[in-house]
């Protein structure tokens, strides 16, 4: 069942690759995400149900791709970088992913809030966790001004990283650009310091929660 599951999602991403040849700017960034969806490279059946070198496969293969767009003269738009970003974050290039972003700035793109997302997470998969938190306070500065997801992308980061202080002072930060903190935002604070065993930390967070007035539903 595995192997037929393979051939399946290898065929659709060979149809994938037929169709960038035909690609123009607006199609490509589509198909680079249909084709990120396949995790699969196109008619290479030597990787066959080998989930970590073909993961690696695909996103090599969208940013070959990228290059491609670019060399035919095709200018990406936010979609296509975002999802590159996001391929060269998946493979822990997280110095090519903010290579993109400066290509971005070039190109008069600006990144949204979306794909600061995607560079929060590689730093925190990184564990560059005081990079994680200058990109977040450098987003307005960068033209994108933080939401709730990014605040909590970074929350959950530390939590898990067991720096107590520092999700504290996040979500005092929160407070003051006046953003939310919500359910959400407890849940990714309490997660996270439950995971790193920071459980006063997490019955304290859970108290907080309560006086509050939000109902504790963090699962």
């Amino acid at each position: 069942t595995q192997g037929r599951q393979c051939k399946v999602q290898v065929s659709r991403g060979c149809q994938v690759g037929q169709l960038m040849g035909r690609a123009n700017a607006s199609s490509f960034s589509v198909l680079l995400a249909l084709w990120g969806g396949c995790n699969r490279l196109p008619c290479d059946q030597s990787k066959l149900c080998d989930p970590l070198r073909v993961s690696k496969a695909a996103g090599n293969a969208r940013c070959q791709s990228f290059g491609e767009m670019e060399s035919r003269g095709l200018q990406p738009d936010l979609a296509t970088f975002t999802t590159v970003i996001a391929a060269a974050a998946a493979m822990n290039q997280l110095n090519k992913a903010l290579s993109l972003i400066d290509r971005m700035y070039e190109l008069g793109i600006h990144p949204d809030v979306a794909t600061f997302n995607v560079l929060l997470q590689a730093c925190d998969r990184q564990g560059k966790h005081a990079e994680m938190v200058q990109l977040l306070d450098a987003m307005p500065a960068l033209g994108a001004q933080p939401n709730v997801v990014n605040y909590n992308t970074a929350i959950r980061a530390l939590g898990r990283n067991g720096d107590v202080a520092g999700v504290r002072t996040l979500m005092d930060k929160m407070r003051d650009r006046d953003l939310c903190v919500n359910i959400s935002t407890y849940r990714a604070a309490i997660n996270g310091t439950c995971d790193a065993g920071e459980l006063s930390a997490a019955e304290g967070l859970l108290d907080e929660l309560e006086h509050a007035g939000l109902t504790a539903d963090l699962a």
